[in-house]
């Protein structure tokens, strides 16, 4: 059987910022046939600093030099130092697009179009990350006969907010759009009820939060196989468990695949254009063959 399988616009930065072999590269033994896909209100060029303003790593580039987090000090698997005047630092910061501040609409559009591409190319495996996390739920419940599996690397969290977008709060749960739910959500602000489950996470940040039991039931996800990816050194290591937690709550059949827990060491948020990144895309080929 041939099931295509989408990438969101992630992992198509690696083919140009790394010098060596993409994680993508390496998947084409296993699979015929993989499209890549970005949001719809992406900009083609990236913001330009003026001269007063200084470049700055990103937080998956060189995090054990600032230790925002707990396990930043773990991070070893970046090429180069992850600062400014790298070579791969730039070839990656140049790589970086402008997006809409209104995550909503961002999600809406690419809901619009992703579903249009399934209907297109059928039956398919979505692997998301960061950002295009959502996209795999949007994309599983309004098309949830054709979406085989979802490896989602690292989605957008934890439940109810969003670490890295300071303000931005998500009332259905894992994305800013509805979903569909058993029973159905309720109108207006808060469409699901929520209860704190730990009001000091290990990573700090808000609460984790989940649905008051008895939790509505991610009915169009109930049948589609899902792998949360999560990295070492990365800042959702601190909270991704509360992700999975949430999606088993909800009735989705979901695993946590710690990359720790199968020997890979010292990775950052940007996994996929580290040193280690074909062993990172050989473990998933493993899980890509299960839904085949």
């Amino acid at each position: 059987m041939t099931v295509p399988v989408s990438f969101d616009e992630a992992q198509c930065r690696s083919i140009s910022s790394r010098p060596f072999q993409s994680c993508i590269d390496a998947f084409w033994s296993l699979i015929s046939s993989i499209h890549t896909t970005s949001f719809p209100p992406h900009a083609s060029s990236f913001y330009v600093p003026s001269p007063s303003e200084a470049l700055t790593p990103i937080p998956g580039t060189a995090p054990s030099t600032h230790n925002h987090w707990p396990q930043s000090h773990l991070h070893t698997q970046w090429p180069g130092s992850g600062h400014p005047g790298s070579p791969i630092f730039s070839a990656f910061y140049a790589s970086n697009v402008p997006f809409l501040s209104s995550t909503t609409l961002s999600q809406t559009l690419f809901q619009n179009a992703g579903t249009a591409l399934l209907d297109h190319i059928g039956l398919s495996i979505l692997i998301t990350h960061s950002q295009g996390g959502p996209s795999g739920w949007l994309l599983a419940d309004a098309r949830p006969k054709l979406v085989r599996g979802i490896i989602a690397i690292e989605p957008a969290g934890p439940p109810f907010t969003n670490k890295a977008i300071k303000g931005v709060q998500k009332p259905y749960g894992i994305p800013d759009q509805a979903l569909t739910y058993d029973p159905p959500a309720a109108e207006g602000d808060t469409p699901l009820q929520i209860e704190i489950i730990d009001e000091t996470p290990p990573g700090g940040g808000e609460p984790w939060k989940l649905q008051t039991e008895p939790a509505r039931q991610l009915v169009n996800l109930a049948d589609i196989s899902v792998v949360v990816v999560t990295a070492e050194a990365s800042y959702h290591a601190a909270y991704d468990e509360c992700t999975v937690r949430f999606l088993k709550q909800a009735g989705v059949m979901v695993s946590w695949l710690r990359l720790a827990d199968q020997g890979i060491r010292g990775n950052g948020h940007m996994m996929f254009m580290e040193k280690n990144n074909l062993s990172i895309a050989h473990l998933l080929e493993k899980h890509i063959a299960k839904l085949l």
